[in-house]
């Protein structure tokens, strides 16, 4: 890879997925690791037990202010959403963490799109803040993701607590994090957005509280075929 071509965005997590054998690829201006053994060794790796994988890549903007809510009815068409859950607006998802704080989650690059509807669309008492590169994302998925959530985090991850499309703010291992839960291919997966700097910490807590799930690591294209249905 050329420096004049190469990804200007390197997750938290680069250091970790270098050391367990990562193949990386460029992911809209990321550096992510693309597979970690074989994409068909990975998905069913996850189907038996559960699998990390990295997210920091996934767009990440803040919505807050008494005037939030307004705002992305405007911008996204998004209204009427409860405090905890959360709701898809094309290729994105708007979750409502407090009565005047919403969490933006889209697809690589997406951020751009959104922070431009809300600064076009909204007035008012609002603040959008782009996050992406400053939180990190570790996603849980798979067979035993919701056993391994219920080892690190206080919060009932059974489906009827906290369905698809939920999310809260929670200590998880004893940090700040954003919970969110976004189903995968008919499996229970989740989302854990916290400060960049506790990111390499949270994926070691995470494969150590795993160790009796058969946790394994999953790249991109793992990922990307399951989100496709194509497994």
């Amino acid at each position: 890879m050329s420096v004049q071509n190469a990804p200007v965005g390197m997750s938290a997590l680069y250091g970790v997925a270098l050391r367990m054998g990562a193949r990386f690829t460029d992911v809209r201006g990321w550096l992510m690791p693309e597979v970690f053994t074989s994409v068909e060794v990975e998905i069913q790796a996850v189907r038996e037990g559960v699998g990390l994988t990295d997210g920091s890549m996934n767009g990440k903007v803040m919505v807050e202010g008494v005037d939030a809510g307004a705002a992305l009815e405007v911008a996204l068409g998004v209204s009427g959403l409860e405090v905890g859950r959360g709701v898809a607006s094309g290729q994105v998802w708007v979750y409502r963490l407090r009565q005047d704080r919403f969490f933006v989650h889209t697809s690589p690059g997406g951020e751009a799109d959104v922070l431009n509807k809300l600064k076009v669309g909204s007035g008012g008492f609002v603040t959008a803040t782009d996050k992406t590169c400053g939180l990190c994302e570790v996603r849980v998925i798979g067979l035993y993701s919701v056993a391994l959530m219920q080892k690190v985090c206080g919060l009932n991850f059974r489906s009827e607590a906290f369905p698809d499309r939920a999310a809260q703010q929670s200590s998880v291992a004893k940090t700040n994090q954003i919970v969110v839960r976004r189903d995968l291919d008919g499996m229970p997966a989740f989302s854990l957005v916290g400060a960049r700097s506790l990111g390499a910490y949270l994926w070691n807590v995470l494969v150590e509280a795993g160790q009796e799930l058969k946790i394994v690591p999953a790249g991109y294209a793992t990922v990307e075929r399951l989100e496709t249905g194509v497994s």
